[in-house]
């Protein structure tokens, strides 16, 4: 005996077809994805629909409504279809991940975006795959110079090439607070998500700029061309505690996680600027990568001031780029920020004060820092009040330190990545290439 319990199935209707139940076709329950809106998705509905009208006893206007659906999935985008075939599908979502969305946080910490808000998602989906309508959403998100737009699609048959688009695919479960809300049709990665799209595409060779970005991402400034000194202050994005969470809640063989977790062990918190950063960088890290391996400063160390010391100068308070805390040594390092003559006579005043309250410090100029022997000699005398040694010097380890000094400080180095280019108000500059391949 035949079943008729699947009317769909050409094997559950016997040779004398009998008469099949009804079947109700209801259009407010008939949901669509981002995926069926494009048209050979559509075909495939539409040979679902043809089965179904086979074997089911549905009047000819229905069928013909079946068709006029297909017909106005095929001319609206997602975004405009009737709201009736929509139903309760999920509204489209544009995921920007990857170098579009470090270039937004960077626009945020500029202030030429608005600070978005965490987001419960933890999955991409319902996502806009269109390039025209990804183009058009992006007027208003200060990223234009960011070319191509990176989005996230949640699996591969969602991607496609583009000269305007790149696709990447985002398929698993990720922690909460990966993706922060823009508005009710964008989402970013938020900046724990952004260093892990920067680490899945930085080669072992070349973590350095992976480094620079956690600094910058767990620091308060964000880089940004066109400004007086190419980057803007701002409250971090980013805390130890909260990557550190990031990375607990991620799948142990997460591509990209291990290259961040290596990156991490170097990077430090409360940067201010990418002077504090490639300083710290040059004293902290070991020496096979041309480093001083020193110990591990705080970064802008908050001194606070007494009544007393607080009659001396019209400042609440003071703060040191780099303080080995229980030495009273502090580094500093004075770049073309501070070669003004009101900033240098305030550093001055500063400085004396700072002396007076047993502060130590170890101050270097951009005109020193290209030359190793000088470099050397301070380093030497910063060494002796944090009380470490330093390795002696040869002919290997000054080649190597040589390298990374002129690696960090060549002003143009962080617009070689993808990831550590600041962000450009107009029109700059061919930029002079530097080896990166230092680790």
């Amino acid at each position: 005996m035949t079943s008729l319990n699947n009317p769909c199935d050409p094997s559950s209707v016997s040779a004398a077809h009998p008469a099949p139940r009804r079947h109700r076709f209801n259009i407010s329950s008939f949901k669509l994805t981002a995926l069926e809106c494009d048209l050979f998705s559509c075909f495939h509905i539409y040979i679902y629909l043809q089965i179904f009208n086979t074997y089911t006893e549905l009047a000819v206007i229905s069928i013909h409504i079946k068709k006029l659906i297909i017909i106005l999935i095929s001319i609206y985008s997602l975004q405009s279809y009737p709201a009736f075939i929509r139903g309760k599908a999920a509204s489209v979502k544009l995921f920007l991940g990857y170098e579009s969305a470090i270039e937004y946080w960077r626009a945020v910490g500029s202030g030429l975006a608005p600070r978005p808000k965490p987001s419960p998602i933890t999955r991409v989906s319902g996502e806009m795959t269109s390039a025209t309508s990804i183009i058009e959403a992006l007027p208003n998100l200060r990223i234009g110079n960011c070319a191509p737009t990176h989005a996230l699609v949640s699996r591969k048959s969602r991607s496609y090439r583009s000269d305007n688009v790149v696709h990447h695919v985002c398929s698993g479960e990720l922690p909460s607070g990966s993706f922060s809300d823009v508005s009710n049709r964008v989402i970013v990665a938020s900046p724990a998500l952004c260093l892990l799209h920067a680490a899945q595409h930085t080669k072992p060779s070349r973590l350095l700029p992976l480094i620079e970005l956690c600094f910058e991402m767990l620091g308060g400034y964000s880089l940004c061309e066109g400004t007086k000194r190419g980057f803007v202050n701002h409250a971090p994005f980013l805390t130890k505690a909260e990557i550190d969470a990031f990375l607990r809640g991620l799948l142990p063989h997460t591509r990209g996680k291990r290259a961040l977790m290596r990156a991490l062990r170097y990077a430090l918190p409360n940067s201010r600027s990418p002077r504090e950063t490639e300083a710290a960088l040059l004293l902290t890290l070991p020496e096979q990568f041309g480093g001083y391996a020193f110990p591990s400063p705080t970064l802008n160390f908050k001194v606070h001031l007494s009544e007393q010391d607080r009659r001396l100068t019209d400042k609440e308070c003071f703060y040191l780029d780099l303080y080995w805390e229980g030495t009273l040594a502090a580094f500093e390092y004075d770049g073309a920020d501070h070669s003004d003559p009101e900033q240098i006579a305030e550093d001055k005043a500063r400085r004396n004060l700072l002396s007076t309250m047993g502060f130590r410090l170890i101050v270097v100029e951009k005109a020193h820092a290209g030359d190793i022997r000088t470099f050397n000699q301070q380093i030497a005398q910063l060494a002796r009040l944090i009380g470490v040694e330093v390795a002696g010097v040869n002919r290997e380890t000054t080649g190597r330190r040589t390298r990374l000094m002129k690696y960090l400080f060549n002003p143009q180095h962080l617009a070689q990545c993808t990831y550590t280019r600041p962000l450009r108000l107009e029109t700059q500059a061919p930029v002079q290439t530097v080896s990166t391949e230092l680790f």
